[in-house]
């Protein structure tokens, strides 16, 4: 897996995240997943503008249960999807409660704590437009 692992780390540097995906996919057939592996898969399809997809990957990641071990893999996960949901899909609702379960779990979360603020912003500024 480890070799598969660097495999995968030397593509994406290079930029070629189809073959980091497939290295990832072929790890996953081989040993199964892992939050880190499904995190960059996700990554890897995001970069290749499979926005939808991605969405899906991370959240799967974000549904795994709590623990101290996969807390920040999970909170990754809704950040990754929050900033999905607001510059690709424009869903502003679902980027704020995105970054509010990051809070639920982390709650002095910096990054989760910008976003929100701007998404709140953004949120009470189309209000506005509206009437």
């Amino acid at each position: 897996m480890y070799v598969g692992l660097t495999r995968a780390a030397k593509l994406i540097s290079r930029g070629d995240f189809a073959g980091a995906e497939q290295e990832y996919r072929t790890i996953h057939e081989q040993v199964g997943y892992t939050l880190e592996s499904y995190t960059w898969l996700a990554k890897c399809v995001l970069e290749q503008g499979r926005v939808e997809e991605s969405l899906a990957l991370f959240r799967v990641v974000a549904a795994t249960p709590c623990s101290k071990e996969y807390e920040g893999a999970i909170c990754h996960a809704h950040v990754k999807m929050g900033d999905i949901l607001w510059t690709s899909n424009g869903d502003v609702e679902g980027a704020i409660s995105a970054f509010q379960e990051v809070l639920k779990i982390q709650p002095g979360h910096a990054r989760a704590l910008r976003s929100l603020e701007a998404m709140k912003k953004k949120r009470d500024f189309q209000n506005l437009e509206d009437i």
